[in-house]
């Protein structure tokens, strides 16, 4: 199983030992005391991996005394499902008793992630929080928004280093969501991320449009009774009032279609989202659009895979845990 080691570019290079498919075909055989495995995390990780965006952290993939797998499964099955040999550290003979203690940490969100590099620059970073919702909303639209659905968020999740490619592209965004926060905090009737998403996309479209616009949202005020972000600002302090529960979906369409109104010069009295309706696309944004969009999660997921690394993965079960999610 041991490789010779190569160097990768840090000082500890001697410890890492490229793993290929067929590697982690042998260690997966010994996947028998594991947690379920999570199709979209593999997904993610050989995403990464496909486009050379996977990052060395040290991680081991552990091995217990006895040869079972404790620690790994998920970047194993993602090396088979890219194709990719990867390096990564094994640590084998480790106490079986030792996976009571794996994984039960906190888990390190985007917004930590991009406060800790922030802080290494010497940068300060405003809403962090509000700006890994806002780019995964971004991420959402970009990849999956045909497969939208009443009720359905994104299938995909965005890997750390397809949220960043997404916020180096547009370095505008703290402002935006800066301005989206404001207006949320002076009227408390929508969700800043969903708000500042729509309004992002807005601004750079046409930004002196989407201020005015998100000006009446907030205070209401206007010489025109059926102006779009009048009949928006009104049904969600309807909702406000009667204590109505509006899930993200339903309060994503309705900040869609008052803004597709508004920059359309369109007047409108009430916002609805009704039967099987899909989820409108955002007017004006044709540039934000990703050459991605139009194929659904499943298969834009797929399109990494190479034939081999596909059949492999029949083999051992990836495809049926995917079919069977």
């Amino acid at each position: 199983m041991v490789q010779e080691r190569k160097k990768i570019g840090h000082d500890h290079a001697d410890l890492y030992t490229l793993i290929t498919p067929r590697m982690a075909e042998e260690i997966l055989s010994r996947n028998t005391r594991n947690r379920p495995l999570r199709a979209g995390v593999v997904e993610r990780y050989a995403r990464d991996m496909a486009t050379k965006k996977w990052k060395h952290n040290a991680m081991p993939v552990r091995i217990a005394n006895d040869g079972t797998l404790m620690d790994g499964q998920h970047r194993l099955w993602a090396i088979i499902e890219s194709g990719m040999p990867t390096d990564m550290i094994i640590l084998d003979g480790l106490p079986e008793d030792a996976i009571d203690t794996i994984d039960n940490g906190a888990q390190r969100a985007y917004s930590d992630y991009r406060t800790i590099r922030a802080k290494a620059e010497g940068k300060a970073l405003n809403y962090p929080n509000e700006l890994q919702a806002v780019l995964r909303w971004i991420y959402w639209y970009e990849t999956a928004w045909p497969s939208l659905s009443r009720g359905k968020v994104g299938a995909r999740v965005g890997t750390f280093a397809e949220l960043d490619e997404i916020a180096d592209r547009y370095p505008t965004l703290p402002e935006y969501i800066g301005d989206a926060k404001a207006a949320v905090q002076k009227t408390h009737i929508i969700r800043q991320s969903t708000l500042a998403f729509v309004y992002a996309m807005a601004a750079e479209h046409d930004l002196k449009a989407a201020s005015l616009w998100l000006d009446t949202i907030m205070r209401g005020v206007t010489d025109r009774p059926d102006a779009p972000a009048l009949a928006l600002r009104e049904r969600m302090i309807s909702a406000k009032v009667n204590r109505e529960k509006l899930d993200p979906m339903h309060e994503l369409v309705f900040v869609i279609k008052s803004w597709n109104a508004h920059i359309q010069g369109q007047g409108l009295r009430a916002v609805r989202w009704v039967g099987d309706e899909l989820v409108p696309p955002i007017f004006g944004t044709n540039k934000w659009v990703h050459k991605s969009a139009g194929r659904t999660a499943k298969k834009a997921a797929a399109e990494i895979l190479s034939p081999d690394a596909r059949g492999s993965a029949r083999k051992i079960g990836v495809r049926r845990v995917r079919k069977e999610r």
